[in-house]
């Protein structure tokens, strides 16, 4: 993880030294979010979050490239029917990417939505325990990823954000499965 914030530093620096008075050369930061909680009964139940943050450096006025990191952590609680027994299944996916973001709106623009399209780093993990039963399948490798949403300036640096993200599993996984997810957050541009 050390070697690739310093990857992300070294690119973000050379970014900003080399950019050139043609390029937009701003900054924007973003946290994006999501908590979801399901109950079916006093034995059943689910608990669902998900942080995302981003930092994205807008080399033209509407073309950008953001590195970001997404944790979710999804944990299902109840009791089996046939057994009685109680059970937990854990899932946890973390996601280090770069995407470009192509705006459809300049940066003066109060409502700017725009659509990004990447890869990142996967590492999914799965865990299901009941009784004395524990079983776990971890997965790691590149995915690709994309997404669409809109940003709502509230000020000249400060607006509200909100989109839909998706990425397939990885690339070395034999079947093509896609997750996807909604979050709603903030950003700062600087």
């Amino acid at each position: 993880m050390l070697k690739r914030l310093k990857t992300v530093a070294v690119i973000a620096f050379a970014m900003t030294v080399f950019s050139g008075n043609a390029r937009a050369g701003y900054v924007e930061i973003s946290a994006t979010g999501s908590y979801r909680t399901n109950t079916v009964n006093e034995y059943t139940y689910s608990r669902t979050q998900s942080v995302t943050s981003s930092v994205a450096y807008y080399f033209w006025e509407m073309s950008a490239l953001e590195i970001s990191y997404t944790d979710a952590l999804s944990r299902s609680y109840g009791r089996t029917p046939i057994s009685g027994q109680d059970y937990v299944e854990t899932s946890r996916v973390r996601l280090f990417g770069a995407d470009l973001v192509l705006s459809f709106a300049g940066r003066q623009s109060s409502f700017r939505p725009y659509i990004k399209i990447g890869g990142a780093d996967q590492q999914k993990t799965w865990i299901y325990e009941e009784g004395l039963v524990n079983t776990r399948v971890d997965t790691q490798g590149f995915s690709l990823t994309g997404g669409f949403g809109f940003k709502f300036l509230l000020s000249d640096h400060f607006a509200i954000k909100a989109g839909v993200d998706a990425w397939s599993n990885p690339l070395s996984e034999p079947n093509r499965i896609v997750d996807y997810a909604a979050n709603a957050g903030i950003s700062w541009m600087f």
